[in-house]
């Protein structure tokens, strides 16, 4: 009877051990912060649904940027790019999100080296939180002329654009910022130069300034089964300003595996050339939503582009850059100058 008791009782102790471990397992992981303002958000193991988040922030924005170590001309100007929204934008910004190469996660904090006491606020979060499909899956979904050994720009070209439109899975305002590692704010505005109506409707850059092709639109309608849109206003290209509502709508419209889908969609001849700006611009088109978030300012474009082209940056003039009525400026990574003589420059601005 003593020996069944206490077969009993190691039995008993066994199963509330694994009950104890079990639990622990299953519980959810918390971000670990780097400090008070700065966070790496781990991946989990499913995708965040569309919708999930509510919006309590008004009168902010939140601000996005897509960044990796690879850009050797634009990622070691990403402090640069924080220093300028402390200058200019902390009256509106809500926060910072940085969608980074889960790679780059640890070697990106040390870069920004924000601490505790730091005004702005920024939250790391890995690629794979927003990817929900496996990077080596994305990357034999690439078609071989992007590929970087065919002289293509890489699948993380069209993975910064996806992640574009899904960091909006992350986002808590209505609105956010797209940017990247080569842009930064130059000029003080408001919330309401950014947001009109009574925080309702975004302003766009406005016209077609000829950095958008006929194929990006083509084959975003192709994407969504619709007709190219034609009709002006427009939205331009990196930095602007997204409903968060409208990407995540679009995101649910484009099925659960939303990267490989469209990954596999450059493959088709149709639907080869999407870019996240033209497929979101057709998107809210198609469903009447342009002018219920977005609105043409008069007066005030979103960005310069005198940075655009190869080797312009040594035509610049900064000091009228600055002085001119664009909220951001631009040097493109691409653009011929090195990431240190472009930080040198515009250093004495921030």
């Amino acid at each position: 009877m003593k020996k069944i008791v206490k077969v009993g009782m190691v039995m008993f102790l066994w199963a509330a051990v694994m009950t104890m471990w079990v639990v622990n397992i299953g519980a959810p992981r918390t971000p670990v912060a780097v400090s008070p303002h700065v966070q790496q958000t781990p991946s989990p193991a499913t995708p965040s649904p569309p919708f999930h988040t509510p919006y309590p922030t008004s009168q902010k924005i939140t601000v996005t940027v897509s960044a990796t170590k690879s850009d050797e001309n634009g990622f070691p100007r990403l402090p640069l790019l924080l220093s300028s929204l402390r200058k200019f934008g902390l009256s509106w910004i809500h926060e910072v999100i940085l969608t980074v190469p889960d790679t780059d996660v640890t070697h990106t904090a040390n870069l920004i080296k924000i601490d505790g006491h730091d005004s702005l606020s920024v939250r790391i979060i890995p690629e794979s939180r927003l990817l929900p499909t496996n990077h080596t899956e994305l990357g034999r979904l690439t078609p071989k002329r992007e590929r970087t050994e065919n002289g293509g720009r890489g699948t993380g070209y069209r993975l910064s654009m996806v992640l574009k439109l899904a960091v909006a899975l992350e986002v808590t305002t209505d609105y956010y910022i797209t940017m990247d590692c080569d842009t930064f704010l130059k000029r003080h505005v408001t919330f309401s130069d950014l947001i009109k109506d009574n925080g309702t409707r975004a302003i766009i850059q406005g016209y077609n300034d000829g950095r958008h092709r006929r194929s990006w639109w083509d084959s975003s309608a192709a994407v969504l089964k619709t007709r190219r849109v034609t009709d002006p206003p427009f939205i331009g290209v990196t930095p602007a300003i997204l409903s968060s509502k409208i990407s995540r709508s679009l995101l649910s419209t484009l099925t659960t595996h939303y990267d490989s889908f469209l990954m596999t969609a450059l493959s088709v001849p149709s639907t080869s050339d999407w870019t996240e700006y033209t497929l979101y611009w057709t998107f809210a088109s198609m469903n009447d939503l342009v002018s219920v978030h977005h609105v043409a300012s008069q007066g005030l474009r979103l960005y310069d582009v005198s940075g655009f082209e190869w080797g312009s940056f040594k035509r610049m003039n900064l000091k009228k850059l600055f002085a001119s009525r664009e909220v951001f400026g631009v040097v493109q990574s691409i653009n011929g100058a090195p990431a240190q003589t472009v930080i040198k420059a515009l250093e004495p601005f921030f």
